[in-house]
């Protein structure tokens, strides 16, 4: 049986919050997922890129905090209307845990 429209992978955006959170809380964190998950492992698009950004900074031997990334997100485009990237990235280490 065939489907016009196929089916979305499984997925999990509190749990992809969490591991972000978790991140920008201890990088030691991202040490432990970086060698298997990839940004395109992420389904929420936002979370991809933010993954990414993490990444490359702290390849580049750099803290990925909120600080350090702030000016990296502060042009992207907003969550919602009533939230910057940059006040996500706030929630996400607010609600880690």
């Amino acid at each position: 049986m065939s489907s016009e429209f196929p089916k979305p992978p499984p997925h999990n955006i509190e749990a992809e919050q969490a591991l972000l959170g978790a991140i920008l809380l201890s990088n030691e964190a991202h040490a432990r997922v970086a060698t298997f998950l990839r940004p395109d492992h992420f389904f929420e698009p936002v979370h991809q890129r933010l993954y990414e950004t993490i990444t490359d900074t702290i390849g580049t031997g750099r803290l990925a905090d909120l600080v350090t990334l702030k000016p990296m997100v502060e042009s992207w485009q907003p969550i919602t209307d009533n939230m910057t990237v940059t006040q996500y990235l706030g929630r996400l280490a607010a609600n880690a845990t």
